[in-house]
């Protein structure tokens, strides 16, 4: 597959992959290009209101909608990018990126990880209760934020089963959890008392969240959504 996206309506990406069967969860079906569209518009007012940093690390490298945003927002001068899918490594490479291949889980235990003045991780599972019973990401949380990275960004993706699970959350993070922001403000304050990191910023839609983390005080968390659905990936016209 060979084709070149539009990221948030500014940036040409070339993305070169082998072509896969189509299915609803694949990352070329409608679907998940309309989700991962969603998911690159919340994360680009993130990126854009950090600015300016000297280094970078993504845990989770993916197609690079995040390289790209991280790239001309925080223009970086190390940018690294973590990744275990061959294909998409070589895809990333392609891209200008320095590329480690192979799982981050597998990194724990190694002092791989540089403090950096940003780290991305965007989980694609990730809520408080699948952080409570995976042991694995709970480490890999631990490793995140011991290492004194200035800017941290993650990714939640609670919102549309949350009234499914409320009182679940609401027992962990000892709040209602009556919405989404109420369920956002226990998870930083619940993270806050082990990590000393707080969320100072969400941008979400309805199928994912992303968090900017920050060393300080729980405070009122600047929360916004977009229910635009195309305009953080679009194809190029030829």
């Amino acid at each position: 597959m060979n084709e070149d996206w539009l990221i948030c309506n500014k940036w040409r990406m070339a993305v070169n992959l082998p072509d896969e069967k189509p299915r609803r969860g694949g990352p070329f079906s409608a679907y998940r290009r309309s989700f991962i569209s969603k998911h690159t518009l919340c994360r680009e007012a993130l990126f854009a209101s950090i600015g300016p940093v000297r280094s970078a690390v993504e845990l989770f490298g993916g197609l690079g909608c995040s390289s790209t945003l991280i790239r001309h927002y925080c223009k970086p001068e190390t940018h690294v990018v973590h990744e275990r899918d061959p294909g998409l490594c070589e895809h990333l490479r392609g891209l200008g990126l320095t590329v480690r291949e192979g799982d981050v889980y597998d990194s724990i235990a190694k002092p791989v990880l540089a403090r950096r003045a940003l780290l991305d991780a965007d989980f694609g599972d990730f809520t408080i209760h699948a952080w409570r019973k995976n042991k694995l990401m709970q480490l890999l949380w631990a490793w995140m934020f011991n290492r004194g990275h200035r800017h941290i960004v993650t990714t939640d993706i609670a919102e549309p089963h949350l009234h499914l699970h409320r009182a679940r959350y609401g027992a962990l993070l000892h709040n209602d959890c009556g919405d989404y922001p109420e369920y956002l403000d226990g998870m930083s304050r619940f993270f806050h008392e082990l990590y000393g990191y707080s969320v100072a910023r969400a941008e979400a839609n309805y199928g994912s969240c992303s968090m900017l983390w920050l060393q300080q005080e729980p405070s009122r968390i600047r929360f916004s959504r977009t229910w635009a659905a195309y305009e953080g990936v679009a194809l190029c016209s030829t």
